[in-house]
Protein backbone atom coordinates (compact mmCIF):
# COMPACT_ATOMS: atom_id res chain seq x y z
CA UNK A 1 0.00 0.00 0.00
CA UNK A 2 2.51 2.53 0.98
CA UNK A 3 4.54 1.36 -2.63
CA UNK A 4 0.71 2.04 -3.97
CA UNK A 5 0.79 5.88 -2.84
CA UNK A 6 4.50 6.63 -3.26
CA UNK A 7 3.24 6.00 -7.14
CA UNK A 8 0.17 7.88 -7.27
CA UNK A 9 2.41 10.72 -5.31
CA UNK A 10 4.85 10.27 -8.37
CA UNK A 11 2.02 10.07 -11.16
CA UNK A 12 0.44 13.40 -10.04
CA UNK A 13 3.66 15.37 -10.53
CA UNK A 14 4.72 17.25 -13.99
CA UNK A 15 7.82 15.55 -15.85
CA UNK A 16 10.68 17.13 -15.64
CA UNK A 17 12.80 16.15 -19.10
CA UNK A 18 10.39 13.92 -20.65
CA UNK A 19 6.94 14.65 -21.96
CA UNK A 20 5.58 12.12 -20.09
CA UNK A 21 6.02 10.63 -16.49
CA UNK A 22 5.61 6.41 -16.67
CA UNK A 23 4.78 4.28 -13.90
CA UNK A 24 5.06 0.58 -13.79
CA UNK A 25 3.19 -1.84 -11.59
CA UNK A 26 4.79 -5.30 -12.16
CA UNK A 27 3.13 -8.88 -11.22
CA UNK A 28 0.08 -6.34 -10.75
CA UNK A 29 -1.75 -9.70 -9.62
CA UNK A 30 0.05 -9.64 -6.43
CA UNK A 31 -1.70 -6.42 -5.30
CA UNK A 32 -3.73 -6.67 -2.48
CA UNK A 33 -7.93 -5.14 -2.61
CA UNK A 34 -6.81 -2.21 -0.60
CA UNK A 35 -4.07 -1.03 -3.00
CA UNK A 36 -6.01 -1.83 -6.18
CA UNK A 37 -8.69 -0.51 -5.19
CA UNK A 38 -6.15 3.05 -4.42
CA UNK A 39 -5.78 2.71 -8.30
CA UNK A 40 -8.63 2.97 -9.68
CA UNK A 41 -8.96 7.10 -9.56
CA UNK A 42 -5.98 7.83 -11.18
CA UNK A 43 -6.00 4.49 -13.46
CA UNK A 44 -9.69 6.07 -14.62
CA UNK A 45 -8.53 9.77 -14.54
CA UNK A 46 -4.67 9.50 -15.37
CA UNK A 47 -4.11 12.97 -16.52
CA UNK A 48 -2.31 14.25 -19.64
CA UNK A 49 1.55 13.32 -18.16
CA UNK A 50 1.49 9.96 -16.92
CA UNK A 51 1.44 6.52 -18.72
CA UNK A 52 0.33 3.64 -16.20
CA UNK A 53 1.24 0.37 -17.02
CA UNK A 54 0.60 -2.90 -14.95
CA UNK A 55 1.96 -6.02 -16.38
CA UNK A 56 0.96 -9.66 -14.97
CA UNK A 57 1.16 -12.97 -16.57
CA UNK A 58 -1.78 -13.86 -14.20
CA UNK A 59 -4.52 -10.67 -15.98
CA UNK A 60 -7.71 -13.10 -14.72
CA UNK A 61 -6.76 -12.52 -10.83
CA UNK A 62 -6.74 -8.55 -11.56
CA UNK A 63 -10.06 -6.85 -10.06
CA UNK A 64 -12.50 -6.68 -13.06
CA UNK A 65 -12.33 -2.68 -11.88
CA UNK A 66 -8.91 -2.75 -12.87
CA UNK A 67 -9.42 -4.57 -15.84
CA UNK A 68 -12.21 -2.41 -16.65
CA UNK A 69 -10.09 0.73 -16.57
CA UNK A 70 -6.98 -0.73 -18.45
CA UNK A 71 -6.19 -1.48 -22.37
CA UNK A 72 -5.22 -5.40 -21.99
CA UNK A 73 -2.18 -5.39 -24.44
CA UNK A 74 -0.58 -9.55 -24.91
CA UNK A 75 2.66 -9.90 -24.74
CA UNK A 76 4.25 -12.77 -25.59
CA UNK A 77 7.41 -13.99 -23.14
CA UNK A 78 10.46 -15.45 -24.47
CA UNK A 79 10.89 -19.09 -24.44
CA UNK A 80 13.58 -20.39 -22.14
CA UNK A 81 16.06 -21.13 -25.00
CA UNK A 82 15.52 -17.55 -25.87
CA UNK A 83 16.37 -16.60 -22.26
CA UNK A 84 19.08 -18.44 -21.49
CA UNK A 85 20.81 -17.25 -24.68
CA UNK A 86 19.72 -13.69 -23.19
CA UNK A 87 21.68 -14.37 -19.92
CA UNK A 88 24.82 -15.99 -21.55
CA UNK A 89 25.16 -12.75 -23.75
CA UNK A 90 24.93 -10.89 -20.93
CA UNK A 91 28.50 -12.86 -19.76
CA UNK A 92 26.92 -15.95 -17.09
CA UNK A 93 28.01 -19.45 -17.87
CA UNK A 94 25.92 -22.12 -18.92
CA UNK A 95 24.50 -23.06 -14.96
CA UNK A 96 23.83 -19.75 -14.14
CA UNK A 97 22.37 -18.76 -17.07
CA UNK A 98 19.98 -22.19 -17.00
CA UNK A 99 18.78 -21.52 -13.46
CA UNK A 100 18.29 -17.28 -14.08
CA UNK A 101 16.15 -18.70 -17.06
CA UNK A 102 13.61 -19.87 -14.71
CA UNK A 103 13.02 -16.90 -12.65
CA UNK A 104 10.30 -14.29 -13.66
CA UNK A 105 10.65 -12.90 -16.64
CA UNK A 106 8.74 -10.06 -15.26
CA UNK A 107 12.24 -9.07 -12.80
CA UNK A 108 14.86 -9.94 -14.80
CA UNK A 109 17.05 -7.00 -13.11
CA UNK A 110 16.60 -8.61 -9.56
CA UNK A 111 17.47 -12.62 -10.87
CA UNK A 112 21.09 -12.47 -10.01
CA UNK A 113 20.73 -11.41 -6.60
CA UNK A 114 18.64 -14.62 -6.41
CA UNK A 115 20.62 -17.12 -7.33
CA UNK A 116 21.78 -18.54 -3.81
CA UNK A 117 17.84 -18.29 -2.72
CA UNK A 118 16.61 -20.20 -5.97
CA UNK A 119 19.37 -22.74 -5.74
CA UNK A 120 18.83 -23.33 -2.03
CA UNK A 121 14.72 -23.30 -2.21
CA UNK A 122 15.75 -26.43 -4.75
CA UNK A 123 18.21 -28.05 -3.36
CA UNK A 124 15.37 -28.62 0.04
CA UNK A 125 12.53 -29.83 -2.08
CA UNK A 126 14.59 -32.20 -4.09
CA UNK A 127 15.92 -33.37 -0.36
CA UNK A 128 12.22 -33.57 0.81
CA UNK A 129 10.81 -34.92 -2.38
CA UNK A 130 13.71 -38.20 -2.19
CA UNK A 131 13.10 -38.40 1.83
CA UNK A 132 9.49 -38.63 1.36
CA UNK A 133 8.85 -40.88 -1.99
CA UNK A 134 11.84 -42.70 -1.96
CA UNK A 135 12.42 -43.35 1.98
CA UNK A 136 8.39 -43.31 2.61
CA UNK A 137 8.60 -40.10 4.85
CA UNK A 138 5.16 -38.92 4.76
CA UNK A 139 5.99 -36.09 7.07
CA UNK A 140 8.57 -34.73 5.06
CA UNK A 141 6.58 -34.43 2.28
CA UNK A 142 3.64 -32.81 4.38
CA UNK A 143 6.64 -30.07 5.27
CA UNK A 144 7.10 -29.10 2.16
CA UNK A 145 3.70 -28.84 1.05
CA UNK A 146 3.88 -25.81 4.03
CA UNK A 147 6.51 -24.42 2.59
CA UNK A 148 5.29 -24.72 -1.00
CA UNK A 149 2.24 -22.86 0.47
CA UNK A 150 4.73 -19.85 1.53
CA UNK A 151 6.32 -20.02 -1.79
CA UNK A 152 6.92 -17.53 -4.49
CA UNK A 153 5.78 -17.82 -7.88
CA UNK A 154 9.28 -18.43 -9.27
CA UNK A 155 9.55 -20.93 -6.88
CA UNK A 156 6.20 -22.84 -7.58
CA UNK A 157 7.30 -23.03 -11.52
CA UNK A 158 10.35 -24.52 -10.38
CA UNK A 159 9.05 -27.10 -7.60
CA UNK A 160 7.01 -27.80 -11.28
CA UNK A 161 9.71 -28.24 -13.38
CA UNK A 162 11.02 -30.46 -11.07
CA UNK A 163 8.36 -33.05 -11.02
CA UNK A 164 8.47 -32.85 -15.11
CA UNK A 165 12.05 -33.19 -15.34
CA UNK A 166 11.07 -36.36 -12.70
CA UNK A 167 7.93 -38.02 -15.35
CA UNK A 168 11.03 -37.51 -18.40
CA UNK A 169 13.08 -39.03 -16.32
CA UNK A 170 11.16 -41.89 -15.71
CA UNK A 171 10.09 -41.91 -19.71
CA UNK A 172 13.55 -42.40 -20.17
CA UNK A 173 14.91 -39.54 -21.50
CA UNK A 174 18.27 -38.14 -21.21
CA UNK A 175 19.25 -36.27 -18.50
CA UNK A 176 20.83 -34.10 -20.68
CA UNK A 177 17.51 -32.56 -21.91
CA UNK A 178 16.27 -31.42 -18.39
CA UNK A 179 16.12 -27.97 -17.34
CA UNK A 180 17.62 -29.12 -13.82
CA UNK A 181 20.53 -31.25 -14.58
CA UNK A 182 22.23 -30.16 -11.51
CA UNK A 183 19.82 -32.52 -9.05
CA UNK A 184 19.21 -34.85 -12.19
CA UNK A 185 20.80 -37.98 -9.54
CA UNK A 186 18.11 -37.29 -6.84
CA UNK A 187 14.94 -36.65 -9.41
CA UNK A 188 16.19 -40.56 -10.90
CA UNK A 189 15.64 -41.91 -7.34
CA UNK A 190 12.46 -40.35 -7.34
CA UNK A 191 11.46 -41.33 -11.04
CA UNK A 192 12.03 -44.93 -10.77
CA UNK A 193 9.79 -45.16 -7.35
CA UNK A 194 6.76 -43.29 -8.94
CA UNK A 195 6.71 -44.09 -12.61
CA UNK A 196 5.84 -41.45 -15.45
CA UNK A 197 2.00 -41.83 -15.20
CA UNK A 198 1.90 -40.35 -11.80
CA UNK A 199 4.46 -38.14 -12.02
CA UNK A 200 2.65 -36.67 -15.47
CA UNK A 201 -0.54 -35.93 -13.68
CA UNK A 202 1.32 -34.82 -10.84
CA UNK A 203 3.12 -31.89 -12.75
CA UNK A 204 -0.15 -31.10 -14.26
CA UNK A 205 -1.97 -30.89 -10.99
CA UNK A 206 0.82 -28.96 -9.36
CA UNK A 207 0.93 -26.13 -12.09
CA UNK A 208 -2.21 -25.34 -11.90
CA UNK A 209 -1.65 -23.81 -7.97
CA UNK A 210 -4.15 -21.24 -6.84
CA UNK A 211 -2.87 -17.67 -7.54
CA UNK A 212 -3.98 -16.26 -4.59
CA UNK A 213 -5.63 -16.95 -1.07
CA UNK A 214 -8.88 -15.96 -2.88
CA UNK A 215 -8.57 -18.72 -4.77
CA UNK A 216 -7.95 -21.45 -3.12
CA UNK A 217 -5.34 -22.84 -0.15
CA UNK A 218 -1.62 -23.14 -1.74
CA UNK A 219 -0.53 -25.21 1.33
CA UNK A 220 -3.76 -27.80 0.70
CA UNK A 221 -3.49 -27.78 -3.49
CA UNK A 222 0.50 -29.24 -2.93
CA UNK A 223 -0.10 -31.58 -0.29
CA UNK A 224 -2.60 -33.31 -2.37
CA UNK A 225 0.00 -33.71 -5.22
CA UNK A 226 2.92 -34.84 -2.82
CA UNK A 227 0.41 -37.05 -1.04
CA UNK A 228 -0.32 -38.73 -4.21
CA UNK A 229 2.59 -38.94 -4.99
CA UNK A 230 3.36 -41.06 -2.15
CA UNK A 231 0.65 -43.07 -2.50
CA UNK A 232 1.64 -44.19 -5.98
CA UNK A 233 4.91 -44.97 -4.33
CA UNK A 234 3.53 -46.80 -2.25
CA UNK A 235 1.35 -48.76 -4.48
CA UNK A 236 4.28 -49.56 -7.08
CA UNK A 237 6.75 -50.96 -4.60
CA UNK A 238 3.72 -53.36 -3.09
CA UNK A 239 2.92 -54.30 -6.66
CA UNK A 240 6.68 -54.86 -7.29
CA UNK A 241 6.62 -56.70 -4.23
CA UNK A 242 3.36 -59.60 -5.09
Amino acid sequence: MDRVREAIAFAAGRPYESAKRVVRIRRADLLGLEAANALLKSLEEPGAHVHWILTTSRPESLLATIRSRCLAVPVGAPGRSARVTAWKARGFGDEDAADLAVLDPEADEDAPGRLDEFRQFRTEAVEALDAGIVDGKLATLVLLAEKLGRADEDELTLFTRLLADAALLASGVSADLLTQRAVAGSLARVAKRIGPGALARAVEVAADFPPDTRRGNRRLHFEKVLIDLWLAGRTKESGATD
